[in-house]
């Protein structure tokens, strides 16, 4: 179901630094579409390998930045020198490692359709195969999906919409800050919509994003770290939970059930000294109920490496609680402010 673009006008901007291995698949996929290689235009962040080139050979724009900013300044940037929100009326940011699917902006747009107040879609993102790292990634995109999004969505309060993922009504673009100093920018200008009132946010699955995930652990560290202390800044500047409001409510009952359970999870070595039967029990209903979760995305996207490598998960989750608690510590306990930005190694 491919979407016919005259009517409504879209157009996609990809912040690229560096990205030359990834960028010309990622393009593709916008072919495959039904984008337009005029409607199309890639942010040379300041690269210095083939990036430019990889852009120039399919036939997209480009707008180079004298100077490395960052994923969200080059957003920024792209938005105003190009005349985004007058000339077109839906934006999709995608990230320069993420293919979407030919059915995407279909769903998305069927999605816009069917409320006049929504001004932002996320889609369903799924990581891309490649190792250990990357089938536990997409079990943790699965759960989110599965066990948050839709809700969220129905409640309206959806607490992130991805950036890999996510098209926008141009008119409100004039309203976000996307360089408003967090590592999350994505989450930041999804907490900028509600508290400016500006509409709704609305989860469509159907619509499919396919991203690439960290293929080393330190590289699963780093971007563990950046997107949590990303979050805890989000929840400072947006005075979490202090704006009375539903988002206040589930962003606080997310950050309250993360830090009790990461708490708990990191501190099984000792508490199973005391109790070894109670963290048996509670380790096995744990595993089993993450592994009925394993079995419904192995069968539904044929992914073998999430049951192949499901042994591994609960060190991950180990690693994912450490980080949370630390992030905690550095962004809220300490008050650090300048937290370096992180991008994994493309492959």
């Amino acid at each position: 179901m491919i979407l016919n673009l005259k009517k409504p006008r879209i157009c996609v901007l990809i912040p690229a630094h560096n990205e030359e291995l990834t960028l010309g698949r990622s393009i593709k996929s916008l072919f495959e579409s039904g984008i337009d290689p005029s409607d199309i235009y890639v942010i040379n962040d300041y690269s210095t390998d083939n990036t430019a080139n990889v852009a120039t050979k399919l036939g997209v724009n480009i707008l180079n930045n004298i100077k490395n900013i960052g994923k969200g300044g080059s957003i920024e940037h792209g938005i105003k020198e190009l005349k985004i929100c007058t000339n077109y009326e839906f934006a999709l940011f995608l990230d320069a490692d993420t293919v979407i699917d030919k059915d995407y902006f279909y769903w998305t747009m069927e999605r816009f359709g069917s409320d006049y107040s929504i001004v932002a879609v996320p889609g369903q993102p799924k990581s891309i195969q490649h190792n250990w790292l990357t089938a536990h990634r997409a079990l943790q995109y699965f759960t989110s999906c599965s066990i948050y999004k839709g809700g969220q969505s129905a409640m309206g309060v959806i607490t992130v919409a991805p950036g890999c993922s996510t098209t926008f009504k141009t008119k409100v673009l004039p309203e976000l800050n996307w360089n408003n100093g967090t590592l999350v920018e994505d989450m930041d200008v999804t907490m900028q919509i509600y508290r400016k009132k500006l509409g709704k946010i609305a989860y469509e699955p159907k619509a499919v994003v396919h991203t690439q995930d960290p293929m080393t652990i330190s590289d699963y560290w780093k971007q563990m770290n950046r997107w949590y202390c990303g979050t805890w800044q989000v929840a400072k500047n947006h005075n979490v939970p202090f704006g009375f409001s539903r988002i206040d409510i589930e962003l606080l009952f997310l950050l309250a059930e993360g830090m009790i359970f990461g708490l708990l999870f990191t501190a099984i070595p000792l508490i199973a000294i005391i109790y070894p039967n109670l963290i048996s029990l509670l380790i096995i209903t744990d595993q089993t109920i993450l592994l009925l979760f394993a079995l419904m995305l192995g069968i539904r996207d044929k992914r073998s490496d999430v049951l192949r490598f499901f042994w591994s998960f609960i060190f991950l989750r180990f690693v994912d609680c450490f980080v949370l608690l630390l992030s905690f510590w550095k962004i809220i306990i300490q008050d650090k402010k300048r937290i370096g930005w992180f991008s994994p190694a493309r492959y």
